[in-house]
């Protein structure tokens, strides 16, 4: 069966809907979330603030919203490509890496929305499991790489966030155009964020 083709009040909608999206999101990455109104957002959307309960409840759920879809797509980043076999757990954080920083040159403010915690905001259930979730995709890899004994003994959780929090680091440097993905800066810190988490073998296994 064909689905119909969106009448043009319908492709209005959906427009009005992204705009408000990305101008959420713009202004949550730059100014914060306190300190951003639904009135900023609906100035940086170039639509009337009633508008913004159309389609959303509020600035929070307009912030679940923006929130969710970030971790969703940076959850995409770390599952192997169609077909192939999971590479080794370096090779597999690199190219999450890899696939953050070009985000952070290409669309600085959908970079920063996923590594940034939120700040004062309550998260409904399905962001809270995104978020979950794109927690433990860097987990297994993570705990994976203690099998193939390439990461230190002790917790994964753990080894993940030192990870995570020097990836966030070069992001933000990224995003801020200090530096390219292939600054030195940013392999050298990635490099020591592998360092950090690395089997070595002064190390009981």
């Amino acid at each position: 069966m064909t689905t119909p083709a969106p009448t043009p009040r319908r492709k209005d909608a959906i427009a009005t809907r992204e705009r408000l999206v990305r101008a959420a999101l713009e202004l949550f990455t730059t100014e914060g979330y306190r300190a951003t109104t639904t009135q900023d957002i609906a100035g940086r959307a170039r639509i009337a603030e009633a508008t913004i309960y159309r389609h959303f409840a509020g600035k929070e759920a307009l912030f679940n919203e923006v929130y969710r879809d970030a971790l969703r797509s940076g959850l995409a980043g770390f599952r192997p490509l169609e077909g192939e076999r999971p590479p080794p757990a370096r090779e597999r954080l690199s190219r999450a890496a890899r696939r953050m920083l070009d985000l952070a040159q290409k669309d600085p403010p959908a970079a920063l929305m996923l590594l940034r915690k939120p700040d004062g905001v309550s998260l409904d259930e399905s962001t809270q499991q995104a978020a979950r979730d794109f927690r433990d995709g860097i987990t297994q890899i993570v705990a994976s790489g203690k099998q193939e004994g390439t990461i230190r003994p002790g917790a994964a959780d753990l080894w993940a966030t030192v990870w995570l929090v020097l990836l966030a680091f070069v992001v933000e440097r990224v995003a801020a155009r200090d530096w390219t993905p292939d600054h030195a800066g940013a392999t050298g810190t990635l490099d020591a964020a592998w360092t950090a988490i690395a089997y070595r073998a002064s190390e009981p296994g």
